[in-house]
């Protein structure tokens, strides 16, 4: 939040004005002696035009005071960083059941002397067709 009140060129007295909360409440949450509100991070985001970087660094600091492993967490968040989410590796990990070209494929359903194709119409399929 600092970093965006002196970028403004504003004064803790100036944003205290334009968010209508005190300057040593401000203080306190710039020196992290106080967590924010959501409303109160709206506020300053809103006020000095942060495009919602205070709003995600509040929620940010408010996952770390509630995380009771923030190593483990620390890991994981590392982890999924270097895994490959890409479309392609979705692609190569699909059973082939689920690709596009098995439902170009000719299907064969035994059910009540019915044949369906892919495709194409339902046909009857007569008792000598059939190998029960």
């Amino acid at each position: 939040m600092k970093e965006y009140r002196e970028h403004r060129g504003w004064s803790l007295a100036n944003l205290a004005r334009a968010t209508h909360y005190s300057r040593g409440y401000l203080s306190n949450l710039e020196n992290g002696r106080k967590a924010p509100a959501e409303s109160v991070a709206r506020r300053c985001d809103e006020v000095l035009r942060a495009n919602g970087e205070l709003i995600a660094a509040a929620k940010a600091a408010t996952v770390a005071r509630l995380d009771k492993a923030p190593w483990q967490t620390a890991e994981l968040a590392q982890r999924l960083k270097m895994s490959d989410t890409s479309a392609g590796t979705i692609e190569t990990l699909r059973p082939p059941s689920w690709s596009c070209a098995a439902s170009t494929t000719t299907e064969m359903h035994w059910n009540s002397g019915t044949r369906h194709r892919a495709g194409s119409s339902t046909s009857e399929v007569s008792s000598a067709d059939r190998s029960d």
